[in-house]
């Protein structure tokens, strides 16, 4: 398994519009994937960055479905101007429930 995580450097004004766009592109598109397994959103308020960390059978399976998907993906977070980066997976923790 692979993380993608893709950072949104928008400033602080533009926080909450950049989270519900990835809020509603995972929900409609990204979720309904069958090597997409879950992701976290992360926001740091002060510097107005939002980081999307994804988890993928692959990056490279991240890869083509975002080529596959530019004209759905760039209309709802091009303007964001987001920055991917990957890493593999070296342990997976989960919460105690």
């Amino acid at each position: 398994m692979e993380a993608v995580i893709v950072e949104f450097a928008v400033g602080p004004d533009k926080v909450a519009e950049c989270v519900e766009a990835l809020t509603a592109l995972t929900d409609s598109l990204v979720s309904k994937q069958p090597a997409y397994h879950g992701h976290t959103l992360m926001v740091e308020h002060d510097t107005g960055v939002v980081a999307n960390i994804m988890l993928w059978d692959k990056a490279s399976d991240f890869v083509a479905f975002r080529d596959a998907n530019r004209s759905t993906i760039g209309p709802a977070i091009g303007h964001f101007g987001p920055k991917p980066r990957f890493y593999a997976v070296a342990r997976e923790f989960t919460a105690k429930g």
